[in-house]
């Protein structure tokens, strides 16, 4: 079975892509992906491995309309690639003749730093385990630039 339709949590990170995964999962027309944040587009060996592999992300259903997965990390571009992950996606949707729409979420700027911050602290991330002594790294005041972090994809999809 192949599904040409693709719904993509991009981000924001520490903005509810979860639950909205987790909701969106429930509806009956639409496959989630087995793994949440695949990264298949963002971290070159997972896109490398071609879209056969990416389609067997899925357990496809019958029924089933749109595939759907939620990786923010596509969007973060001070960690990670967004241009590379952006135009890996473009370059998808050409070749196979798919049809991609895109999710970004967003919170209080403030409230989703707190939230980065109290995250990075309890998995002992550097960037966050640093705020007492540096303040906060400005990766993680960057993912919360919504603009910045997604305009790749308006630059490339601009229609959806």
């Amino acid at each position: 079975m192949k599904i040409d339709n693709f719904a993509l949590i991009i981000g924001a990170m520490k903005c509810g892509t979860t639950s909205l995964f987790d909701y969106l999962s429930q509806h009956p027309e639409i496959s989630p992906c087995k793994q949440k944040e695949p990264h298949f587009f963002s971290i070159s060996k997972n896109f490398q491995k071609g879209f056969d592999h990416y389609q067997g992300l899925w357990d496809w259903k019958q029924g089933q309309k749109f595939a759907l997965e939620a990786t923010p990390g596509y969007t973060k571009v001070t960690h990670g690639d967004p241009a590379n992950a952006a135009e890996n996606i473009k370059q998808t949707q050409i070749e196979h003749q798919l049809n991609f729409k895109f999710i970004y979420i967003v919170r209080d700027p403030i409230k989703r730093i707190e939230s980065h911050l109290t995250h990075g602290r309890k998995h002992k991330f550097e960037n966050a385990s640093r705020f007492f002594e540096e303040g906060v790294h400005s990766e993680i005041i960057d993912t919360s630039k919504y603009a910045m972090q997604i305009k790749e994809y308006y630059d490339r999809f601009p229609e959806n």
